[in-house]
């Protein structure tokens, strides 16, 4: 494969100035009031509690990797959750000295920015042309799959950030061979632990993509393998030797901690890249024809996982590329790991247009496999658009040592580009409220630290409320249920039952005596120290049934009504 040398230093600094102005374009509705304003829905909030737990976990000498504070008393394993603690700890001070919803919207924003410049970098390595290289790293931090999922999950988005890293070094690794084996294998590990702390998921499926990546490199290059095999093998070994070590504790508590889940978090068929998806733009892309849309509707899992739209332009740009430059190495190593990479995020089963067909694939084999099971293959396709930056920044290069036509160049950038130009502006835009009472330190004294609170409405993915009172907080009593993934605690059907009621359009039926004794006794066995009502379509009806339950009226603070509950240890 050959290796361009390098050029000027100024574009770097510009390229990263571009991207960073790009995201926040893309992201300007959040920014006009950042502290509290997201582009997202349940499990953006969830990730605003998991981005508060961190700091305030380390700083109160918690566990980070384990929590009391959600599903009181038995808590959660946050590494079955998308808690990204590396994230966390490096943006502590936007946390600490602002809050989590800045710290969520610098997450979302800086992803694609930084995700767009590594890869810009990546592709430097190869094409000597800065523009073409920057226009391949735009493709990759705003591919469609990065807009897709940036309405949900921050830790994918955040994820992207390292894959361009985890090219450079496996292309350090496999093709260039420059680095003491000993000091890549360092490297290789502190990437891999990092991206572990901030989604497993991605450590895994970076790791499963290199291994696809050195087959195909071995095949192509056989007659090189037993010359490099040695270096690739010492600095593979210090890579594992070091990242077990270090991650020893955390892998202890993911295959065998407490609260750790037992079978699969998903079904990799539910969120599988439909077959259509790489021509079928969803309404994430401002090019989405009402024809399109309601085809690409049906695909599998939700709008945040059809990740696998590519557009015609750029598929016919890959395949006559790979027609007459196939004796170039980038160009033949990258389409053959674009289409491997592709067929494996298309899930065990074929699905076409919505509709899963009984006709096996490759991902049939790790979809059956514990752990890996719970990936979601859709997101395999974070790699097919890197590799086909690689490609499009080489044709632009190769266009423009070719003909020196800017408008002919930068007309074809414009047809590959155009179908990938995001729906602006992004939809799903929401803002965190929080009744005052939370974040006042005079109201909240009222609450000894560490309560256990049981609070109305019940958490939970459809009332993120408790998890936002407990963020804004900062973490100042423990909550019954909560938005997470892993067993509940048990003895708490009646306490649910009876928060869940006042969350609907009318008041409940009145809880029968029977009901109220195994409320009152879940109440005392679960150490409850005070009951919370916020703001609800029922909080009049709530207030009356605690009031009679416990016999006096709540204190009453900016709309929120709290009793506290004798008998609390705590």
């Amino acid at each position: 494969m050959t290796v361009v040398r390098r050029r000027g230093v100024l574009t770097v600094p510009l390229a990263l100035v571009f991207f960073l102005a790009l995201a926040v374009l893309v992201k300007l509705q959040v920014w006009s009031s950042p502290l509290h304003q997201i582009q997202g829905s349940q499990d953006a909030e969830q990730t605003i509690w998991f981005l508060t737990w961190t700091p305030f976990a380390i700083g109160q000498h918690h566990n980070p990797l384990i929590t009391t504070y959600l599903n009181y008393p038995n808590g959660v394993n946050l590494l079955w959750n998308t808690a990204m603690p590396a994230l966390g700890v490096l943006l502590w001070p936007f946390t600490t000295v602002w809050n989590a919803v800045l710290t969520y919207n610098v997450v979302t924003t800086a992803a694609m920015a930084v995700s767009a410049f590594f890869a810009f970098l990546a592709i430097r390595r190869y094409v000597h042309g800065d523009v073409a290289a920057a226009i391949g790293g735009l493709v990759f931090g705003f591919s469609p799959g990065m807009i897709a999922q940036d309405s949900a999950h921050a830790n994918v988005v955040a994820s992207a950030i390292t894959i361009p890293l985890a090219f450079i070094l496996l292309d350090e690794l496999l093709i260039r061979q420059r680095m003491r084996a000993w000091l890549l294998g360092v490297l290789i590990a502190a990437l891999g632990v990092f991206q572990f702390f901030i989604f497993t998921e991605f450590f895994a499926t970076e790791v499963i993509v290199a291994i696809v990546v050195g087959c195909l490199l071995a095949l192509v290059f056989r007659s090189q393998v037993r010359q490099r095999l040695p270096y690739t093998m010492r600095a593979v070994g210090v890579a594992v030797l070091v990242a077990l070590v270090v991650l020893a504790y955390p892998l202890y508590l993911l295959l065998a901690g407490p609260g750790r889940v037992h079978g699969s978090v998903h079904d990799p068929n539910g969120f599988s890249t439909d077959l259509l998806n790489p021509f079928v733009p969803t309404g994430v892309q401002a090019l989405a024809p009402a024809a399109a849309t309601a085809i690409s509707i049906n695909f599998s899992g939700n709008g945040s996982e059809a990740n696998g739209y590519l557009g015609i332009p750029l598929l016919v740009l890959m395949i006559v590329m790979f027609a007459r430059f196939r004796h170039v190495a980038l160009v033949r190593v990258a389409t053959f790991a674009a289409a491997a990479v592709t067929v494996l995020s298309l899930g065990p089963n074929l699905h076409i247009g919505g509709h899963q067909l009984p006709v096996p694939l490759p991902w049939w084999i790790p979809g059956h496999v514990p752990l890996l099971r719970s990936i979601i293959p859709a997101r395999l396709m974070y790699f097919t658009y890197l590799a086909c930056a690689l490609v499009l920044a080489y044709a632009l290069h190769r266009l423009w040592l070719a003909r020196h036509n800017l408008g002919l160049t930068a007309g074809m950038a414009g047809v590959v580009l155009a179908p990938l130009f995001p729906a602006l502006p992004l939809t799903g835009l929401a803002t965190v409220a929080v009744p005052a009472f939370f974040t006042s330190a005079a109201s909240m004294k009222q609450l000894p630290s560490g309560t256990p609170v049981l609070a109305v409405p019940w958490p939970s993915v459809s009332a993120m409320d408790g998890m936002n009172w407990q963020a804004a907080s900062n973490m100042r009593f423990r909550l019954l249920g909560g938005y997470f993934i892993g067993p509940a605690s048990p003895n708490q059907n009646a306490l649910r039952g009876i928060a869940e009621s006042f969350s609907g359009p009318s008041p409940p039926a009145e809880a029968g005596g029977t009901q109220r004794a195994e409320f009152v006794s879940e109440l005392q066995s679960n150490n409850v120290g005070a009951i919370i009502v916020g703001p609800n379509p029922q909080q009049a009806a709530a207030v009356a049934f605690f009031t009679n339950l416990l016999g006096r009226p709540p204190l009453e603070f900016d709309g929120v009504d709290v009793w506290k509950v004798s008998g609390s240890t705590q």
